[in-house]
């Protein structure tokens, strides 16, 4: 069996519990929106905004079509950097993992998501952390991918991968890399101990 290096976590609903849909209801509702007339941002504007190009404020006026004043970007931003929250048994899973592994973060974010992680310590287990809105690319593409192997130091068949998109999930198994998706931190065990891995 092929000896495993390095163990990747994807951030949003696989390292930290995330609810997309409640932070778009609360933006929302702080620009004074509800039901019909409520918006979030289309794939194109959150791909440009996980890559970098677009600032967080530029992000909500395309996505609302209006500017925003100072009082709702404050509000907003307050809603946004709460939105993760720590899964506490996959915290536990990642320190035990650190004792003989390499582990690591790949995730599709944003500077607002990134910033507020750090500050809050969910980053801090993971020595390489490759953020798509730091390197200006996103999974499904192969370029994060092999940014995250050069930086791990490490071959795709000894790196293994959980993410909660299967699309994912795909693109990194084209590269070679041993990749699954989350479900639960139970059945990630149970994938990494038939891989040899514990």
């Amino acid at each position: 069996m092929q000896e495993i290096k390095a163990i990747v976590f994807d951030v949003g609903n696989t390292l930290l519990k995330t609810n997309a849909e409640a932070m778009w209801k609360k933006t929302n509702k702080v620009l004074g929106l509800k039901g019909k007339r409520e918006r979030k941002a289309s794939r194109r504007l959150e791909e440009l905004f996980q890559r970098g190009k677009i600032s967080f404020k530029e992000f909500l006026e395309k996505t609302f079509g209006k500017r925003i004043g100072k009082k709702d970007f404050f509000g907003i931003t307050n809603i946004w950097e709460r939105e993760n929250k720590p899964n506490k048994r996959m915290i536990r899973i990642a320190k035990k993992l650190k004792k003989k592994y390499r582990i690591a973060l790949v995730s599709n974010t944003n500077k607002v998501h990134a910033e507020a992680n750090r500050r809050l310590g969910y980053y801090r287990l993971f020595p390489v952390q490759v953020m798509s809105n730091e390197v200006k690319t996103i999974k499904p593409g192969k370029k994060i991918y092999k940014i995250l192997l050069r930086k791990l130091k490490t071959k795709a068949r000894e790196t293994v991968f959980f993410d909660d998109i299967k699309e994912n999930v795909l693109s990194a198994k084209r590269l070679g890399i041993k990749a699954f998706v989350f479900e639960s931190p139970e059945k990630m065990e149970k994938q990494l101990k038939e891989l040899g891995v514990s």
